[in-house]
């Protein structure tokens, strides 16, 4: 068994949960970049003058940046390392994150939060690797289902955030907040996050064997004398891409994305629109900040959850039944917004079970994909999640325009969150009935993947 595998196979060391605590505190900031709009949104509307079609624009210009960042930047992680372009994705999150506090109309808070969500897109791709790659199987499901709960905690704190800064210094102070907390988190992935494991044996240099080494001493294991064998080699972006849908991967593939991008059109709409929703609803803008606030605590306890129930359920069905019950707080919320009365625990509910939700999805990719082409593959997946969810507000405003009630559209969501239930079954059924691509991991490499020209073999 090479070092790799004992690492995976072994106990938890003190740096494997170190490296894992900083993945989840840069995606706890990058949950709070990603929440500040949604919690901002009134306020600009009413400030600005902003239409609900301007208004959905605006709420997924994010969304479009992060599906840039997860389809082109995250992919280069497999070539020029996690950790570097880890590095540059948060450099673009303060950039953006400074952008937007000092925008003076519409254009510019479009364009300032498309470029925020660049950086986010690529680093929740990437890191997310990084903390798969570095648990160990047996915690795989729960480090994972903690990683999603880590967008949760930075949205709740964005909200208590919020409630306190809006009032007293206007909704750009949250944006400047978090411009410095993402800079701050900038310098403590600089001291602390190492490149993954996986992708130095992957590399087959001398420089990536003394990298591996250095790693290794800090985890307390002896240094090797060769890089693990792998089967294949990094390639370009481009021949990643198209080893995702090759024979051997195709159908995994597709069903992941759609269930994903299913997932992701319920979720963002979900945080962009149901403050104001509700708020509209009710006439009551305390209790739209607190579903604001209260909607991201829902995910961090349901990917909490997820990870503790995942340990005696498989990840595949766990999933499934998540999305289920997320269909059913959706229909129960269009119900209560119709009503015109809304109790804060519905939209709990229904968040905690997304969250969930989003926790399953984190922990059945990563593994499905060979190492050498996980970034790209967790990326695009990814990023074709969030090129649906682009749309999902946008469509939401001109709905709402159109006539459509809140209600309406929760009905809508709770339709593609069955729907990607049904996707998530398809996997069960799939691996039951032998009717799977066999999903790939480091111990299972796939004997067709050609990520480069094969070289000749002697004899």
């Amino acid at each position: 068994m090479d070092v790799v595998s004992q690492i995976k196979n072994g106990p938890m060391t003190r740096f494997q949960k170190l490296t894992i605590g900083v993945c989840m505190l840069i995606v706890i900031i990058d949950g709070y970049d990603i929440i500040v709009m949604a919690l901002a949104a009134p306020f600009i509307a009413q400030e600005w003058g902003v239409d609900s079609i301007n208004l959905g624009y605006l709420i997924s210009a994010a969304t479009a940046g992060m599906a840039a960042g997860s389809l082109l930047l995250a992919p280069l992680g497999d070539r020029f390392g996690r950790r570097n372009v880890t590095l540059l994705s948060l450099g673009i999150v303060s950039v953006g994150m400074i952008y937007s506090s000092l925008s003076q109309d519409v254009a510019n808070l479009l364009v300032s939060r498309a470029v925020t969500g660049v950086g986010i897109g690529a680093v929740i791709a990437i890191v997310g690797v990084i903390t798969a790659e570095y648990s160990s199987k047996k915690s795989l499901g729960l480090t994972m289902a903690l990683f999603s709960a880590g967008n949760g905690v930075g949205g709740f704190i964005g909200g208590l955030v919020a409630g306190v800064v809006i009032p007293a210094s206007g909704w750009k102070m949250t944006f400047i907040i978090g411009a410095v907390a993402s800079a701050l988190l900038f310098l403590v992935a600089v001291a602390f996050l190492p490149e993954s494991i996986d992708h130095l044996a992957a590399k087959r240099n001398n420089k990536s064997l003394q990298k591996l080494n250095v790693i290794l001493h800090r985890m307390g294991r002896e240094p090797i004398a060769d890089l693990p064998a792998v089967t294949e080699r990094t390639g370009t972006p481009t021949a990643n891409l198209r080893s995702l849908f090759n024979p051997a991967l195709l159908m995994t593939s597709v069903i992941l994305m759609l269930g994903f991008g299913a997932l992701m059109a319920a979720f963002y709409f979900n945080m962009g629109w149901t403050t104001k929703l509700v708020v509209d609803a009710t006439q009551d803008k305390q209790l739209g900040l607190s579903v604001g606030t209260m909607l991201p605590f829902g995910g961090m306890i349901g990917g909490i959850l997820f990870g503790l129930v995942s340990l005696k359920i498989g990840n595949r069905i766990l999933t499934a039944v998540s999305l289920v019950l997320a269909g059913v707080g959706a229909a129960w919320l269009a119900v209560s917004l119709d009503g015109g009365s809304v109790a804060l625990l519905v939209p709990v509910i229904m968040a905690t079970c997304i969250g969930a939700s989003i926790g399953g999805y984190y922990a059945v990719v990563p593994l499905m994909y060979p190492a050498q082409i996980r970034s790209s593959a967790f990326g695009w997946i990814i990023g074709f999640g969030r090129i649906v969810a682009i749309f999902t507000p946008i469509a939401a405003g001109y709905l709402l325009a159109a006539g459509w009630t809140g209600g309406g559209l929760f009905w809508a969501a709770a339709g593609l969150l069955v729907l990607s239930a049904a996707f998530c079954l398809v996997l069960v059924l799939m691996r039951k009935t032998g009717h799977t691509d066999a999903p790939l991991t480091e111990d299972q490499p796939a004997q067709d993947l050609r990520l480069e020209p094969s070289q000749p073999t002697a004899g």
